[in-house]
């Protein structure tokens, strides 16, 4: 049997923390942003203490699952509605790719089930819910809704899936470079000879284990951010650090995750100024290359390929076996690898009416917003051009 406790205070979650983390790293998944620091983290950073929902689910007194939600109530045309979301979810989720429930090797399941029976019980007291399953975690399984009592009458629908471009790691970066596709290997070649004609000299720089110099690599990995997302007449990309909340939240995060390992600003200097740089987390099998940036003075030298694959070389040094590109496939990363893992969202309605209908009125303004994001995004594409460099 397992239980349910809800925990909406910060210092409930703090107490949790110690289990929390160790829960994290038995479960060996491969997704860097189920760490409490980041949710806890962009928690405070977001939500306040009244929004907390966090589900911790033991067994036998044993911390084996934790679903963190938060509960935000709004109004929805003159109405009142309440949603439970993933900490970590939603428009102030640039940074947390990945939000997901946590649980223990092979709970999965047992814990999803468990949660979403919690939840039904409890409809009365929301509308609608969003669940996030990491890679590796399945289906939501219509089994799950109990068939009699409280909340019987919650559907289940699918939100949406986000996809992310893995690469498999060779043992060695010879053997990593010799299966790479022609155009990768001749994108790496191209920038480290352009270097070397024009007698630069470069290096892959990684920051001290002390605060300030963790500070200082995370300053120079926005800024370059920025410059990269302000760069015309390429392929457009947004500025995830244009609201500045995501800047205090990822020093935030550095901070908290310093000396653990798994938190890494990455930059490559090129005659002594660091001109690219790549934010690297990292779990106990993957590497994931998250934001990233570069000086636009330097885009014809490759410098964001060949930081790539200067990072790919450490993390294969590091016993790594699996790259995560980010989510959202385009050109520049699936040149890399074709392979792709996938996270599901789904959406778990309630049974009252008064629920059903706000959900429908959610979903429909859902739909237009989405409509109109697409088309700003196609508008932003033909105004620039493609720039395959970018990874």
């Amino acid at each position: 049997m397992l239980h349910v406790t809800p925990i909406t205070t910060f210092e409930g979650l703090e107490r949790l923390r110690p289990a929390w983390t160790m829960l994290y790293q038995a479960a060996r998944v491969s997704n860097p942003f189920a760490h409490p620091d980041w949710v806890l983290t962009w928690a405070r950073q977001y939500v306040g203490e009244s929004g907390l929902y966090v589900l911790a689910v033991q067994s036998a007194g044993e911390l084996v699952g934790v679903a963190p939600f938060s509960r935000r109530t709004r109004s929805l045309l003159g109405r009142r509605v309440t949603s439970i979301r993933p900490l970590g979810g939603g428009r102030n989720s640039q940074l947390i790719e990945m939000p997901q429930v946590l649980a223990a090797p092979r709970e999965t399941r047992p814990v999803l089930r468990t949660v979403v029976a919690h939840l039904c019980r409890e409809a009365d007291q929301w509308d609608w819910a969003e669940i996030e399953l990491g890679p590796g975690q399945g289906w939501f399984e219509r089994e799950w809704i109990p068939t009699r009592g409280a909340g019987s009458g919650s559907v289940a629908l699918h939100k949406g899936t986000r996809a992310f471009v893995v690469l498999p790691l060779a043992p060695t970066w010879d053997e990593l470079r010799h299966g790479l596709k022609r155009n990768v290997k001749e994108s790496i070649r191209r920038g480290a000879n352009r270097l070397r004609r024009e007698g630069h000299e470069w290096e892959l720089r990684e920051p001290g284990s002390s605060p300030e110099e963790i500070d200082r690599a995370l300053t120079r990995l926005v800024a370059l951010h920025r410059e990269r997302a302000s760069l015309d007449g390429t392929e457009p990309h947004p500025d995830y650090f244009a609201d500045r909340r995501e800047e205090v939240l990822l020093h935030s995060v550095g901070r908290t995750m310093n000396g653990s390992g798994c938190f890494t600003p990455l930059t490559l200097a090129v005659d002594g100024e660091e001109v690219a740089a790549r934010l690297v987390l990292e779990t106990p099998d993957t590497v994931f290359f998250s934001v990233s940036g570069f000086d636009p003075r330097w885009w014809r030298h490759n410098v964001a390929t060949t930081l790539l694959a200067l990072a790919l070389q450490r993390s294969i040094d590091r016993g790594r076996t699996v790259a995560n590109l980010s989510h959202g496939p385009d050109v520049s990363k699936l040149r890399w690898s074709e392979q792709l893992d996938f996270a599901h969202s789904f959406l778990l309605v309630g049974e009252r009416l008064r629920s059903r209908l706000a959900f429908e009125a959610f979903w429909h303004m859902r739909a237009e917003y989405l409509r109109r994001d697409q088309r700003q995004r196609q508008i932003r594409r033909r105004q620039g051009r493609r720039l395959p460099e970018l990874v």
